[in-house]
């Protein structure tokens, strides 16, 4: 009984992590994608709106730009460990594909994916170990 219940959760478990994991290495692959293609650029803070992101206070930064002889401003994502200095620069990608898109250079451009796949295998390695000792079990049983 114990071993089919150590198999029946190791499968939940490891599709959780697969699919998890799945989604992290598409995001992954999304933010290699913009990386490689995007111009990184140097850009000034011109405002900072402060927020609170669920239980924390974060900071949206306003970045301003110029790429082909055009200005842009763009509202950055969230930013959870400094709060940026109007008129200070911040390195930037820039999407060539869409010009008014921008991602601040760094972990928080990794961040997302990093979790995502980590949580994946959170799922996936302790799924792995129940599966295979359930299979174990029922190869002793067996053979008795």
């Amino acid at each position: 009984m114990y071993r089919k219940i150590k198999g029946i959760v190791g499968i939940l478990l490891l599709t959780i992590g697969t699919s998890i994991l799945a989604g992290g290495l598409y995001l992954t692959q999304s933010v290699i994608s913009l990386v490689v293609r995007a111009q990184a650029l140097e850009a000034s803070v011109v405002s900072v709106s402060e927020n609170v992101c669920r239980i924390y206070e974060c900071y949206r930064p306003v970045v301003s730009y110029t790429l082909e002889g055009k200005s842009y401003e763009v509202l950055l994502s969230p930013s959870l460990s400094y709060k940026p200095v109007v008129g200070s620069k911040i390195a930037v990608y820039v999407d060539p594909k869409d010009l008014q898109t921008a991602r601040s250079q760094g972990f928080s451009t990794w961040m997302g994916s990093v979790f995502i796949n980590f949580l994946g295998f959170v799922f996936l390695v302790p799924g792995f170990f129940l599966f295979r000792s359930s299979l174990r079990s029922r190869k002793k049983d067996i053979k008795r």
